[in-house]
């Protein structure tokens, strides 16, 4: 369980498999919970909701980083290449970006509103 943000910044750096990394943020409960892949120095977050809700959640959007290509490749949590997926850039964040949402959501317990959402 981390508890503070030194502890998920150096987490962040602990688990990364070279430019990847993949992991869930929850608190007591399974959700609402915060997905968030990386790449070098971009990232894609999902937003979940109570399953029990039937809503398929949030998605990052409008906060395309420069150097941002047409579609920036990620890994699933504990996936291999071949698991992977591409997501378009319009989807995507900058890697601060993504780190700033990881703190708020582990302060406040919410969505980030650091974060432009896309409700699916």
């Amino acid at each position: 369980m981390i508890s503070d943000s030194v502890e998920l910044e150096s987490r962040l750096r602990e688990v990364r498999q070279g430019y990847y990394v993949a992991f869930i943020l929850t608190h007591e409960s399974p959700y609402p919970s915060l997905w968030i892949h990386m790449n070098r120095d971009f990232a894609f977050l999902h937003w979940f909701l109570d399953p029990d809700e039937d809503h398929a959640g949030f998605n990052s959007t409008n906060m395309a980083p420069a150097g941002c290509t047409d579609q920036i490749f990620f890994l699933q949590l504990g996936a291999v290449v071949p698991d992977g997926f591409e997501v378009p850039n319009e989807f995507v964040v900058s890697l601060p970006a993504a780190v700033k949402a990881a703190k708020e959501f582990l302060d406040t317990k919410r969505m980030p509103a650091c974060i432009t959402w896309l409700e699916l």
